[in-house]
């Protein structure tokens, strides 16, 4: 029974789209649909990355500091704090983004993760043999070198 079960399930998912029960749909998602939704929100999280922080600033502040108008001292957080961290964070997002797109596609499989071949457990490794052979991490090159080790 268990074999006549596969093989209408392969059936049912395998009919075209004209003959396919209702309650089977396909899981294609359009592109432009989706950057609908996804432009808006990282937008949002944009503009939220450069208005919070510790330093308080208002909409007013944060306004005339992007435009030159504010103080020195608003513009050193918004121009020198707030803005290249956002820039990073945006940059290494991405890059993380491709990378495990890259490693879901060369395997071939859309639950693969960097567990999956010991990455992780290799750059933490890494990281402790260069904390216990003397990397030093408080130094501007150990902070510098320690992210390359691992």
């Amino acid at each position: 029974l268990g074999f006549l079960r596969i093989n209408l399930m392969q059936a049912a998912y395998s009919a075209p789209t004209a003959a396919r029960p209702p309650h089977i749909r396909p899981t294609h998602i359009r592109p432009l649909a989706l950057w609908r939704w996804l432009a808006p929100a990282l937008l949002a999280a944009l503009a939220l990355g450069l208005w919070l922080g510790a330093g308080q600033l208002s909409l007013a502040e944060l306004w005339q500091a992007l435009t030159g108008a504010g103080s020195p001292a608003s513009a050193a957080i918004v121009w020198h704090i707030r803005l290249p961290r956002l820039l990073l964070a945006l940059g290494v997002g991405a890059a993380l983004a491709m990378a495990g797109s890259a490693l879901q596609s060369l395997l071939r499989n859309p639950l693969a993760e960097p567990g999956l071949l010991g990455v992780s457990s290799g750059a933490a490794l890494a990281t402790v043999l260069g904390l216990v052979l003397g990397l030093p991490a408080a130094t501007w090159l150990g902070a510098l070198l320690l992210p390359a080790v691992a």
